[in-house]
């Protein structure tokens, strides 16, 4: 093995010292919470790189990445509503060594991770209470096999950029609010319905946080409207340079969005209710939570009443992500 020079050993010094800052912030105790919830993430995930044969839509998400990298053009000479991060995640996984049909697993399982550290740091910033956010992972990781079972779908994909999104947005600092920006930014080039989380966390960013000036205020508005163009910006310029802006724009936008407003109304009253009946089985977990959201509301402490406010506020905003998903899904399926 060759010695490290002199740059390296400073890359990584820094990085050894940053993970070292990291573990004494945590205490002990909260750092046996953060496993668990990693554990229940890795184990929910894990055995499914032993599958038979991939589920539903994802082994389509890989053929369309493996095209790309192949340099057929999406949208252009392969159609499909779903945004190119989707397709550019899968694109990186096999860039980086892992072959199509090895992607379709891996993505879930690093998603699923993340999601479960995300939730652990909502906990800790969000109520003062890692615990939560630990049993939230667990909760994540269980709630993704009832609902899909071994798929990964876009949605979740998308679901660690959002949390750790919403996370950021409490944060102080202006590249706090960038950082927010260009994890939410690449949240909706996964998911399109992830734009009303994205709106959700501006308003967090402009009316949260430490009491600032207008000033201020501004330019942490300012880093996250730049954080979240970003993602847009870059694959726009790549479609654009290959030709298939055009085409990317009329399946992402005009197909997938528009026409979903026409078929939201058939959906609650038909795919709606099936919706409904699939979450069933959480409707006693549902009623816990929102019995302990209300009753932080009732505390005098102002950063509960700020907690059970977001938490709220969130709800909101993915039940409509969710019901303009669907609906976006019904007239894509449609004539």
């Amino acid at each position: 093995m060759r010695p490290l020079e002199g740059g390296e050993r400073s890359v990584k010094k820094w990085v050894l010292q940053s993970a070292l800052r990291m573990t004494r912030a945590v205490p002990p105790a909260q750092v046996v919470w953060i496993g668990a919830a990693l554990g229940a993430a890795f184990l929910a995930r894990a055995p499914f790189a032993f599958a038979d044969r991939p589920f539903h839509d994802e082994p389509v998400y890989a053929f369309v990445a493996a095209a790309w990298l192949e340099g057929v053009i999406p949208y252009r000479e392969m159609w499909d509503v779903k945004p190119p991060g989707l397709f550019a995640l899968y694109a990186l996984a096999q860039a980086l060594g892992a072959s199509p049909l090895a992607s379709v697993w891996i993505l879930p399982l690093i998603a699923a991770c993340a999601a479960a550290l995300g939730l652990c740091a909502l906990g800790r910033f969000w109520f003062a209470n890692l615990r939560i956010g630990a049993l939230a992972g667990v909760l994540f990781a269980w709630f993704s096999l009832a609902s899909g079972g071994a798929r990964g779908p876009a949605v979740f994909l998308a679901a660690p950029f959002v949390i750790w999104g919403l996370c950021l947005a409490r944060g102080a600092a202006v590249s706090h609010a960038f950082l927010s920006g260009l994890s939410l930014g690449c949240a909706g080039m996964i998911l399109q319905s992830s734009a009303f989380e994205a709106l959700f966390a501006f308003a967090l960013v402009c009316l949260l946080g430490p009491r600032a000036s207008t000033r201020a205020r501004l330019r942490r508005a300012c880093a996250f409207a730049l954080g979240g163009l970003l993602p847009a910006l870059g694959l726009g310029a790549l479609l654009g340079a290959q030709g298939a802006f055009g085409e990317a724009w009329e399946a992402v936008v005009l197909v997938a969005l528009a026409r979903s407003v026409h078929h939201a109304i058939g959906f609650l009253d038909g795919a709606g209710l099936r919706f409904i009946e699939r979450i069933e089985p959480f409707a006693p977990l549902c009623l816990v939570g929102a019995a302990w959201v209300f009753g932080l509301a009732r505390k005098k402490d102002a950063q509960a009443r700020a907690s059970a406010w977001i938490v709220s506020g969130w709800v909101c905003v993915a039940a409509a992500g969710a019901l303009v998903q669907r609906a976006a899904h019904d007239a894509y399926m449609l004539p």
